[in-house]
């Protein structure tokens, strides 16, 4: 993709009709809307996480949220819930996976080289990592590993960090923003033209990624994450394998 219509797909977009907003992030309640046969035109009333996760706890903006219902992706964190709140709260088949399995969204068969998915920062938080050190480390892989292309999250794109990845000649995706809902679509579109995908975090990209076949690995330089007021995460600079901190 070349600089404007990365830039376009990063542009804000908004919510409407949409009182809890976590439902509205990824393409998330576009999907649970199909599969649950609820009309368009009515505000999804629950609360989600952003796709299935690797941590053990209700985070503390999601137990400070007041939407009547809480979706997780993995019965582990319903169960942590229901010892920490008395909200209901349910398991949801997630809503990538349905939307893969539903249109027959398989791995390519011209399917080649590795989509890198770098650890991406938020509004409230930066990532530590030396971006040329990790191009030059992605490009050392073995052959069977490339070439080399990267996925990067809408804000990091806002911020420049896709600057180095074209120096490199190393081609640049997005699914787009957050509240994109051609997002998932826009995702399979990308992750099915590849044979491997990385990063040096684990995230959601992971479990999408093994779930369609496509085998998943982290490489690359450990990030650091500075945080700037996210009250999930713990103060200033932290180890993204404690991204989550425990709840009192």
């Amino acid at each position: 993709m070349v600089d404007q219509e990365l830039l376009r797909l990063c542009k804000d977009v908004p919510l409407i009709n949409t009182p809890f907003e976590s439902v509205e992030c990824y393409g998330i309640g576009k999907h649970l809307r199909e599969y649950g046969f609820y009309p368009e035109w009515l505000p999804v009333c629950v609360s989600t996480d952003h796709g299935p996760s690797q941590r053990d706890i209700p985070t503390y903006l999601e137990l400070q949220d007041d939407s009547p219902v809480m979706f997780y992706h993995s019965k582990r964190l319903v169960d942590e819930w229901r010892k920490l709140s008395k909200k209901p709260c349910e398991v949801m088949f997630s809503p990538f996976v349905y939307y893969r399995r539903e249109n027959r969204i398989n791995k390519t068969q011209h399917a080649k080289g590795t989509l890198a998915f770098p650890v991406h920062s938020t509004d409230l938080i930066e990532t530590n990592c030396n971006m040329e050190d990790y191009i030059k480390s992605l490009l050392t892989l073995p052959p069977m590993f490339q070439p080399i292309s990267v996925c990067l999250y809408y804000l990091d794109i806002r911020k420049g960090k896709h600057k180095p990845f074209e120096r490199y000649n190393i081609p640049v995706y997005t699914a787009g923003h957050i509240y994109d809902k051609g997002f998932t679509e826009r995702f399979y579109n990308i992750l099915q033209k590849f044979r491997y995908a990385t990063s040096n975090h684990f995230g959601s990209y992971g479990f999408y990624a093994v779930e369609m076949e496509i085998p998943f690995f982290i490489y690359g330089q450990k990030p650091k994450m500075v945080n700037n007021g996210d009250p999930n995460c713990p103060e200033k600079e932290y180890d993204p394998l404690m991204e989550f901190k425990q709840l009192k």
